[in-house]
């Protein structure tokens, strides 16, 4: 059974990286509560250059993912819109 970092930890991590410092990122993967093991610290500006990338990239699909929605949701409100205008057009002609 493996137990996940704490959305405290998460946050430290976040904040390490959002302050551009490649050791106090290694401190924070460093520290038990991240729940991490053989983090080598050699290669600490890899574990935050590719942290920040990966940040990057979950924003990225965010984003596109709300822009798809969106997208989606305004093709259903046009549809609905079309729709209605065809049922107006309907009733109308059935009056004139």
């Amino acid at each position: 059974f493996h137990q996940l970092p704490s959305k405290v930890t998460i946050g430290q991590i976040n904040e390490a990286l959002d302050e551009g410092d490649p050791a106090k990122t290694l401190d924070m993967l460093l520290n038990p509560s991240a729940k991490l093991t053989d983090v080598d610290p050699s290669i600490a500006l890899h574990y935050h250059n590719k942290l920040l990338e990966a940040r990057r990239e979950k924003a990225h699909v965010r984003l596109y993912k709300s822009f798809a929605f969106l997208n989606l949701s305004g093709m259903v409100i046009k549809n609905m819109q079309t729709a209605h205008a065809k049922r107006s057009r309907v009733q109308l002609h059935g009056i004139i």
